[in-house]
């Protein structure tokens, strides 16, 4: 028997055609509630993702926030390493200062050891001429030979 011939309303009411439509609508039933299970797994998934991407968006800030601090930290150490060195720094120029005002003055003193002597020798020599000379009494020079003597020769610059 061909079944292409015979007509619709008979092959619905074989019990194969009511087996198979009842296998067809589990299987639509079925092929429903999975479709329903991929939508909420899909669903799902898209709502753990976002979730996922805001944590991890909230980490990275978190991160940057304590890096952020960090730094901070960092440069206000470094700003008072560079105000400890600034004064350092201040201290060791005034101390090349007061080196440099000391090796001058240090420079001048032989020079004025020299000129002290020169001149102690001169007023010694003057001395014995103005006691040759009867000029120096008892010892003490008089003010205005003592004033003579260095006018003449006392010349410090």
């Amino acid at each position: 028997m061909d079944i292409r011939q015979l007509p619709a309303s008979v092959i619905m009411e074989t019990t194969e055609y009511k087996c198979f439509q009842s296998q067809f609508s589990v299987l639509c039933n079925e092929s429903m509630q999975l479709k329903t299970q991929f939508d909420d797994a899909r669903q799902q998934w898209q709502s753990s993702k976002n979730s996922y991407l805001r944590d991890i968006e909230m980490m990275e800030i978190e991160e940057l926030m304590a890096q952020e601090i960090k730094l901070r930290g960092e440069c206000i150490q470094l700003e008072d390493v560079l105000g400890q060195l600034h004064k350092e720094y201040e201290k060791l120029q005034l101390v090349h200062r007061y080196k440099q005002k000391y090796k001058q003055a240090s420079v001048k003193i032989p020079k004025l050891k020299n000129k002290i002597e020169e001149l102690t020798t001169k007023f010694g020599q003057q001395r014995e001429q103005e006691n040759k000379e009867g000029n120096y009494s008892d010892g003490i020079v008089s003010k205005r030979n003592y004033r003579i003597f260095f006018q003449d020769h006392y010349r410090l610059n």
